[in-house]
Order: structure tokens, then C-alpha cells, then sequence
């Protein structure tokens, strides 16, 4: 038998090669061929770069969302510090208000305990701002 040059048929992920005899008739016995190193790696590159592509997309996508919940704590966050500082200080307005009675009060009033409370707090202002 007279070989012929070989064909190359593709079937399922192993190669074969037909041999064809003289007459054109094909060989019963197909000979099957492993796919070589450089046909490999090229099938392992693009199935790395498919795995690769994916993941990247999945960590894009994930670091977006974190983006996204991070703005939205933000949010919270700074509406919960706004409605603090509005309560702060309106708190401070009613103990000034708080205060000022205290005062008015201690004017007209012949309660030494209260005069007395009022001298020392009004000591304390001086020392607290000596401008």
C-alpha cells in the first residue's frame, strides 16, 4: 500500500489524519494525532484570556456595586450628621434660653442659694473667656 498525503479530519478535540492509497481510496485505520504544543497552549491562552475576560467583568462590576453602597452610607451618613447638629443646636439655644431665665430670675430674687449659684457661674464665664 502507497501512501498518499494525509487529510486532516477533525473529530470531537482529537485530530486524525486519513490516509488515502494510490487509487484514492481511504485508509480503514485512521491515524490519531494529539494536537500539538503550539495548538495547545493557543487553546490554553484563549481559554485563559476567556476566564480572565470574565473575571475581570465580575470584579468590575462588584466594585462598582461597593462604589454605589459606599455613596449611599455617604448619604445617610451625612443626613444623619445634619439632623445631630441641628438637634446640637437647638439644644444649646434651650439652655441659653435656659439660662437667661435663670438670670432674669436671679435679678428679682432674694434667695441667697441662687445668688450665690449665679456669682460662681458668672466667675466661671470670666475664667472660661478672659477677653
Amino acid at each position: 500500500m502507497q501512501l498518499e498525503s494525509p487529510v486532516r479530519v477533525k473529530s470531537s478535540s482529537l485530530l486524525t489524519i486519513a490516509v488515502y492509497n494510490s487509487q484514492g481510496q481511504r485508509s480503514l485505520d485512521p491515524v490519531p494525532v494529539h494536537l500539538t504544543n503550539s495548538d495547545t497552549s493557543r487553546s490554553q491562552t484563549k481559554s485563559r484570556k476567556e476566564r480572565n475576560r470574565k473575571a475581570a467583568h465580575k470584579c468590575r462590576q462588584k466594585s462598582k456595586a461597593n462604589v454605589e453602597e459606599l455613596k449611599k452610607r455617604e448619604e445617610e451618613l451625612s443626613r444623619r450628621n445634619q439632623d445631630l447638629k441641628d438637634a446640637v443646636y437647638g439644644l444649646r439655644n434651650e439652655v441659653l434660653c435656659l439660662k437667661n431665665e435663670v438670670l432674669n430670675h436671679g435679678t428679682f430674687c432674694d434667695n441667697e442659694p441662687i445668688r450665690h449659684y449665679l456669682a460662681r457661674e458668672a466667675n466661671d464665664l470670666i475664667d472660661r473667656n478672659p477677653n
